[in-house]
């Protein structure tokens, strides 16, 4: 479960960078250490506070504390100081595209534009959410 956890992680950083690009920080080789980072895995009381976790070809590879885990050659390493690194989270009830602010009261279709949806879904996955399931009532 905690390998699953954790590669959903990467799964959804790597669903946001275009194709033939790198996630931020990582090595040409392929593989990137990460540390600092507090780290919750999904597991129930599982937080690892100044966390290091090896990315090698888009995979977890080793997950620990800061230090334990040495940098191969060639690899990247990245400072997540301050940071918290959590697997995606799911919004299971979405109105995408309706509302252009937080003190709208009612969907509006007007407010239905690519601009909006791109707009919801950037601050969706800003919080930290990878998947949104919308409801239906898209228009088409």
């Amino acid at each position: 479960m905690r390998t699953l956890s954790l590669a959903l992680i990467v799964a959804v950083a790597a669903a946001f960078v275009p194709p033939g690009h790198r996630l931020s920080g990582q090595a040409a080789g392929g593989a990137t250490l990460y540390e600092g980072a507090r780290l919750l895995t999904g597991e129930p009381g599982a937080v690892i506070e100044s966390s290091a976790f090896l990315v090698e070809n888009d995979r977890f590879v080793r997950v620990g504390r800061r230090g334990e885990i040495a940098l191969p050659p060639g690899a990247a390493r990245v400072d997540l100081t301050g940071k918290t690194v959590i697997p995606a989270l799911v919004e299971l009830h979405a109105h995408i595209g309706y509302f252009k602010s937080n003190t709208e009261r009612r969907p509006r279709a007007a407010n239905y534009t690519r601009e909006q949806l791109l707009n919801d879904l950037q601050q969706s996955a800003y919080w930290g959410v990878g998947t949104v399931l919308s409801l239906g009532a898209d228009r088409r």
